[in-house]
């Protein structure tokens, strides 16, 4: 529901203003002060200017929409009424004219850079909503980037993206350190002049035979290079640079798949290529070197040495930011977790502006030029980020502990990875009988506490439960069961379109093992030594491990070592 009484006016100065910032719109507590970001949010924001010594009266603030939202929904807002609110909000910019804008949300970043604003209709429900076309979506992808959004009357305003602080209050509390060192001084320091001044970047592209030869040539007189490879089954293409400032893709093939080179051109190239990465003098910088090495290995070159990953450097540094990020597939993204791909390390250490989705969604319609180009950005930001990760390890005294943990053992590692893990299978067996032994006395406890039977079974779709039989593998079923002991259910959190409704996950679980008493504890230690027993996690777990018996032929060999 929206309030368009409920108005807060921008705040700040109106002349001379070097920091602008806009939010989505006001909330409660703003409505009562009629200034904007006086509330959580504000403090956050407060904080992270006072961080970088600015004043906020030295900042001009206003938001997307500038009354209150009571279900803080900017999409359900009719479209006449968001055009109105977003020439206001074009009206101020123009009216103040900020060296630099920073933008606080994805909904604000969504709806200010978009070229235009429809109204279309849910097929299920009938609701309009609005939708938006040409704009940049996805403020975990822009956070951090430097750009220029031009305004309706022409003029281009330079910008700075950056999450809401709201989300780090609702959860997502480990991308606050970026909002607060890296995104909001980013926006000071852009504010200081009006120009975009960003690192120059060369990519160098579609190279003749010659450049590509003597830029390999030259490679091999320096201590450092960073490396890329583009290509999942097959290598496309190859990155190379020595500095942040430029890098040559070196194509091996072309839309449609025929050679870039002839085949005595390529063979000399890889020549090159080959002594290039086995020459111990050159220390190689790579995101993710496990990548290149194995693709190195599997075409009989050895790389060596590796002097840095940035990837690794980046875990050593932020190990709580979560794991890493598969971004070639369609897994959801966990987005409470920074992680550590190259994506983030960019907007982290460099000023270049988001690219990524020039490589993940390439087209061919798009040029071969285009994704060539990605090849060379993915070698300078790598290059550059390295060195600067580099000077924060030392400076944080971790230096010798990415050397010792990480740099050390990573061939080793790797190999296991390729040759399989030796495990003790007799062991392993023994193992699996003492957890079917543990498992059965938690399952008679059970039965004996609750006069039921009780198995653990994955029901298929629209399976009824067994009379007189609790399946604990069924949440439904957990749901009704300790809703009739009395226990106080966990619910979803209700939205406009749903209700609330009662939820019992294993984290739920957990949380009544702790609160209640021992039958909650005995169910969850249950289900977790059935899982552990299951046949597809037994298979999952067996996937994930090569396994060698030094007795008995191999259990299951490694896909890579079954590629070569």
């Amino acid at each position: 529901m929206i309030f368009t009484d409920l108005r807060v006016p921008a705040s700040g100065p109106r002349t001379s203003v070097r920091l602008a910032a806009i939010g989505m719109s006001p909330a409660r507590t703003e409505i009562a002060d009629k200034v904007p970001f006086t509330g959580p949010s504000g403090r956050i924001f407060n904080d992270a200017l006072m961080a970088t010594k600015v004043s906020r009266s030295q900042v001009f603030v206003t938001n997307v929409v500038g009354f209150f939202v009571d279900d803080n929904d900017l999409y359900s807002i009719p479209e006449e009424i968001m055009a109105s609110e977003r020439l206001r909000m074009f009206r101020e910019l123009d009216e103040v004219n900020p060296n630099c804008l920073l933008i606080m949300g994805a909904d604000t970043l969504d709806l200010l850079t978009a070229r235009s604003i429809t109204t279309r209709y849910n097929k299920k429900t009938g609701q309009p909503y609005l939708a938006t076309e040409g704009s940049k979506e996805g403020i975990i992808k822009w956070r951090g980037s430097i750009f220029e959004l031009i305004l309706p009357n022409g003029r281009k305003q330079k910008c700075v993206a950056a999450m809401h602080p709201a989300s780090f209050i609702r959860g997502q509390w480990k991308w606050l350190p970026l909002y607060k060192y890296i995104d909001v001084p980013r926006a000071v320091t852009q504010s200081s002049f009006p120009e975009m001044k960003l690192t120059s970047r060369e990519a160098i592209t579609g190279p003749s035979f010659g450049m590509t030869m003597d830029f390999l040539e030259e490679a091999g007189n320096q201590e450092w290079v960073s490396i890329d490879y583009e290509g999942m089954s097959n290598i496309t293409c190859l990155g190379i640079g020595w500095t942040p400032g430029t890098a040559i893709c070196i194509p091996l093939s072309r839309v449609g798949n025929p050679s870039y080179w002839s085949l005595e051109q390529e063979l000399l190239i890889w020549k090159s290529w080959c002594a290039l990465l086995q020459n111990s003098k050159v220390k190689k910088i790579a995101q993710n070197a496990s990548y290149e090495w194995i693709k190195s290995w599997l075409h009989g070159i050895y790389p060596t040495p590796l002097g840095a990953d940035t990837m690794h450097m980046h875990h050593c540094l932020y190990p709580d930011w979560g794991g890493i990020t598969d971004e070639w597939t369609k897994r959801k993204r966990d987005i409470d977790n920074p992680g550590h791909g190259l994506a983030l390390i960019t907007s982290q250490y460099t000023d270049q502006p988001f690219y990524k989705d020039e490589g993940r969604h390439w087209r061919p319609e798009a040029g071969e030029i285009a994704f060539w180009r990605y090849n060379a950005l993915d070698v300078m930001v790598t290059y550059e980020s390295a060195f600067k990760m580099m000077d924060e390890l030392r400076m944080l005294g971790l230096w010798e502990v990415y050397e010792q943990g990480y740099l050390q053992g990573f061939e080793t590692l790797l190999r296991m990875e390729w040759y399989g893990t030796g495990i003790d299978i007799a062991l392993r067996a023994s193992a699996r009988i003492e957890l079917l032994e543990e498992m059965e006395t938690y399952r008679q406890q059970l039965e004996d506490d609750w006069h039921i039977k009780v198995i653990t079974k994955v029901e298929k779709k629209g399976q009824k439960p067994q009379v007189g039989v609790l399946n604990l593998a069924s949440p439904a079923q957990l749901k009704t069961f300790f809703a009739n002991k009395g226990y106080k259910i966990p619910t979803t959190r209700a939205t406009k379109d749903k209700p609330a409704r009662p939820k019992l996950d294993k984290d739920d679980l957990n949380a009544l093992a702790i609160k209640h008493n021992e039958e909650c504890y005995e169910c969850v230690r249950f289900r977790i030594l059935s899982m552990t027993l299951s046949i597809r996690n037994l298979t999952r777990a067996i996937e994930s491990i090569h396994t060698i018996d030094r007795e008995v032929p191999t259990e299951r060999a490694s896909p890579l070592e079954r590629a070569s």
